[in-house]
């Protein structure tokens, strides 16, 4: 409940406020399209969320991130804020 309830809407959300592109879905993982995908990916590794990189429609880069607690998210959240978006 709290990861399908809290921690996907925090993450969409954020997502939608910073214009990074993601798929809406009923599961509890999402993808999305960051401008940098191996930079994210990396990012995100170096600071223990762990990802997997993908390949869209028309091979668009794309990463998988499961979606955990909303504290779990809000971390994600600051690793985006500190050397992704901000860098």
């Amino acid at each position: 409940n709290e990861v399908m309830n809290i921690g996907k809407p925090i993450l969409e959300e954020f997502f939608e406020e910073n214009g990074i592109k993601f798929y809406p879905s009923g599961t509890n993982f999402l993808f999305f399209a960051p401008e940098n995908r191996d930079k994210t990916w990396q990012a995100l590794k170096d600071n223990g969320i762990l990802t997997r990189k993908k390949n869209g429609l028309n091979d668009e880069p794309i990463i998988r991130i499961t979606i955990g607690t909303s504290k779990q998210m809000k971390q994600v959240i600051n690793v985006f804020k500190k050397y992704i978006i901000n860098s």
